[in-house]
């Protein structure tokens, strides 16, 4: 069960809310079994979800919701976005995992090619995905 906090005025994070519910993707958090980075969300994307699949475009090198059906860069999916950011009017910065386990079902915008892209592999037993 996601845990519910309340909301705190920190950059990334426009809503009205009195409180958010904070999804977390990751299977596990062990010291040394992820690797995460900080990069630009491009602007006007929405909120971009925990769980989503991201590509870099070549043209600005902002990272964008992954999209197989491009040839610019967002059609080859180079991390997952670990928590919910709001690109609503504007460019921001989030963590992207590159390398870990994360839970399979809380993913979003994932196809067969972008699972090769971060080199997934899918464990049905656990519902986890390690790339």
């Amino acid at each position: 069960m996601p845990a519910e906090y309340q909301a705190l005025p920190v950059p990334g994070f426009n809503g009205s809310a009195a409180s958010y519910t904070h999804r977390e993707i990751m299977a596990s958090t062990t010291p040394g079994s992820y690797t995460q980075r900080g990069v630009t969300l491009a602007a006007n994307q929405g909120v971009v979800l925990a769980g989503t699949l991201v590509g870099k475009r070549t043209a600005d090198k902002k990272y964008y919701i992954y999209d197989n059906s491009t040839l610019d860069g967002r059609d080859t999916a180079v991390g997952i976005v670990r928590t919910d950011t709001d690109t609503t009017g504007s460019d921001r910065f989030a963590n992207i995992l590159t390398r870990g386990i994360v839970v399979y079902s809380k993913l979003s915008r994932v196809d067969s090619p972008g699972l090769t892209d971060i080199g997934g592999l899918y464990n049905a037993a656990f519902d986890t995905l390690k790339f």
